[in-house]
């Protein structure tokens, strides 16, 4: 009998602990100063690599838990890829959140009228939003312009002058079509 005793005693210790971590990890800070940290997630990245960027970067504290928690969460798979704002003193729940919801850095990208597609190259590519050749080879190809229905022998003229807010990543060919 105080066998019994023993185990179950040590079992409710154990289970203490167990509850007493992750309760600590669930709500305490990586850092009690606010941070922003842009990081790049690439596509079909593995949640488990995905955790080990974070806590390299200091957005997380433990990459083990972290995964247990987004697993809890049913949250493995349906992480967003792309270059996200994360805080150095964001609990797991609100890391979790940007990861399901993946709000990207947005950057502005001004077109102005009577720009061409030479200067709209320029400017998306100082932005580093867009590869300047690819975006021109994009510009110019028959193929693909055909299959967003445009006339002419290239984009020249289709591009309305704006300011954008691109993320990095989109790719010549959806900036194309937003604009």
């Amino acid at each position: 009998m105080k066998t019994s005793i023993k185990i179950s005693l040590a079992i409710i210790i154990v289970l203490g602990l167990v509850i007493s971590e992750i309760y600590l990890f669930k709500n305490t800070r990586p850092s009690p100063l606010r941070e922003e940290r842009i990081i790049y997630i690439p596509p079909q990245t593995s949640f488990k690599k995905v955790a080990q960027l974070l806590k390299r970067e200091n957005i997380i504290t433990n990459v083990f838990y972290f995964t247990l928690y987004a697993r809890w969460h049913g949250a493995i798979t349906k992480i967003k890829s792309g270059e996200l704002l994360f805080y150095s003193n964001a609990k797991p729940r609100e890391v979790l959140n940007i990861l399901l919801e993946g709000h990207p850095v947005l950057y502005a990208a001004v077109i102005p009228e009577g720009w061409n597609i030479y200067e709209i190259a320029d400017r998306l590519s100082e932005l580093q939003l867009v590869d300047r050749d690819g975006f021109l080879k994009t510009c110019f190809d028959k193929e693909w312009l055909t299959k967003i229905n445009v006339k002419g022998p290239s984009c020249e003229g289709y591009l309305f002058p704006e300011t954008y807010q691109f993320s990095k990543y989109l790719g010549e060919q959806k900036i194309i079509q937003v604009m």
